[in-house]
């Protein structure tokens, strides 16, 4: 049985026109035609009462319409899982991570990968967040492990949350708010803050825009830095504060 014929049958029983089901199929009406009677040869009962005014289902065709669309989705599903398995087949696998978002899990994460699907080595690279988008445009990389953050390309990509990580504010030891066992952006209000370049971090800026207007705070002043480990450096050695994500307290230096 033809699932493409059951597919077609499917269309016309929805319908009720062979004209429009050839069209929506890409086909002529002499080959539907043919092909549903072929169906019905198989099947071995009429689907159809059809004359030059109208066409309607038989009571074996409502019957069998309800096991045609129960097979088609039964094969589609069938059609999925079995191109999830190719990740078996290949010889490598090609993967980006944002190297302090990754460490949390990273060691577990290959362990358990190269378990479940020994035939595939699992080739990691280390890259920043434009690099990653760009290497998953041009096709140079197959998953990535990175923050996701706000972005008007995020439908372009499948994605799939692994862990929620919290914002921290980064502020020298001497700090009135270094003692604090939590900060609210209302404290922060009046503090000059380091944020990620766009090279660095792109939308990032207008992330923490957002978080800081949905709390009514305007006027901030802003410092750009090149690294992450240079926004530490600076809050460590002035009258700055930085937001960053926690997974970034890795690169801390002395003196936040």
């Amino acid at each position: 049985m033809d699932i493409e014929v059951l597919k077609e049958f499917v269309t016309l029983s929805e319908v009720l026109n062979f004209s429009e089901t050839a069209k929506k199929h890409y086909i002529t009406q002499p080959v539907l035609s043919k092909h549903i009677s072929q169906l019905e040869a198989e099947i071995g009962a009429l689907l159809f009462y059809r004359n030059r005014q109208s066409v309607s289902l038989t009571e074996a065709g409502a019957t069998f319409l309800e096991d045609a669309a129960c097979i088609i989705q039964t094969y589609e599903n069938s059609i999925k899982k079995i191109r999830s398995l190719h990740i078996q087949y290949n010889s490598s696998l090609k993967r980006t991570l944002l190297a302090a978002a990754s460490r949390k899990d990273l060691r577990d994460y290959i362990r358990a990968f190269s378990q479940k699907y020994p035939s595939c080595s699992l080739e990691p690279m280390s890259c920043n967040i434009p690099q990653t988008y760009r290497m998953l445009d041009d096709h140079e990389c197959d998953i990535s492990l990175t923050v996701q953050l706000p972005s008007k390309n995020d439908a372009l990509y499948d994605a799939c949350h692994l862990y929620r990580d919290p914002l921290c504010v980064v502020v020298p030891t001497d700090h009135p708010l270094a003692e604090c066992p939590s900060v609210s952006f209302e404290d922060i209000k009046n503090e000059n803050i380091l944020m990620a370049s766009t090279d660095l971090a792109p939308n990032y800026r207008e992330f923490i825009n957002h978080l800081l207007s949905s709390h009514h705070i305007k006027n901030i002043m802003f410092q750009y830095v090149q690294s992450v480990e240079q926004g530490f450096l600076l809050a460590a050695s002035g009258n700055k504060v930085s937001i960053v994500p926690k997974h970034q307290k890795s690169f801390a230096a002395s003196g936040v």
